[in-house]
């Protein structure tokens, strides 16, 4: 299953990031735009220049999240957008703290 992947992802790599010390924000800003990659992927019916384009990133990273992005549903995909940008703004407003947000979308994508 598909949390299952995420969730090895989560629990390997994602710890040997944070034990190498790697920047909190910016491993939470890099979720959030790779599920927004996956999302757009999935519902758009732009080519993948064009959506390479509109998204600043190489064809290549579109041809690979179209392929991830078949392990979620579009809505899936929504409701993990919509709680990292919920998230996005509750860090920048001081809400929340960067390991809070990190962590609650971790859990909230692979459940």
């Amino acid at each position: 299953a598909c949390w299952e992947e995420l969730l090895e992802f989560t629990l390997t790599d994602l710890k040997d990031m944070l034990n190498k010390n790697q920047d909190k924000q910016r491993l939470f800003i890099s979720m959030y735009y790779h599920f927004r990659r996956l999302l757009h992927a999935s519902i758009s019916n732009a080519s993948e220049r064009e959506l390479s384009v509109a998204l600043g990133v190489k064809e290549y990273a579109i041809k690979k999240a179209k392929i991830q992005a078949k392990k979620f549903t579009p809505k899936k995909l929504k409701e993990i957008c919509d709680k990292l940008s919920r998230y996005d703004s509750l860090f920048k407003r001081g809400d929340v703290s960067v390991d809070t947000a990190l962590w609650n979308s971790i859990f909230n994508a692979i459940i």
